[in-house]
């Protein structure tokens, strides 16, 4: 199967491990930055270093870009259209589907 097809499939046990591990660390790093920016913390007066600024900033931007990519993977685990594929590939006796629109495959 080409790398370029579009209804390639997608494996559900590597898509339901990226998501099981990924909860937890964007949690462990949710819990964090709450810890950090609690607003006792923040009404200190005791001045923040550069490496600490830089260190919760880097934190966030973990956080953002995992929950992005956790959000990515879960359309690809659940409204994944393999079997959409497969039937209009059986449709065009094997040729590759290049797009595919409710009614007839759209084959090349």
């Amino acid at each position: 199967m080409p790398v370029s097809d579009p209804y390639q499939v997608h494996d559900f046990t590597a898509l339901l491990t990226v998501l099981l591990a990924g909860l937890p660390g964007l949690l462990g790093l949710a819990a964090y930055l709450v810890s950090r920016l609690t607003p006792g913390r923040l009404r200190s007066l005791a001045p923040r270093t550069p490496a600490e600024v830089c260190r919760d900033l880097a934190a966030l931007c973990s956080a953002a870009a995992l929950a992005l990519y956790l959000w990515g993977c879960l359309p690809l685990l659940f409204l994944d259209r393999q079997d959409i594929g497969n039937a209009c590939a059986e449709e065009s006796d094997g040729v590759r589907v290049v797009a595919w629109e409710p009614g007839p495959c759209v084959s090349r």
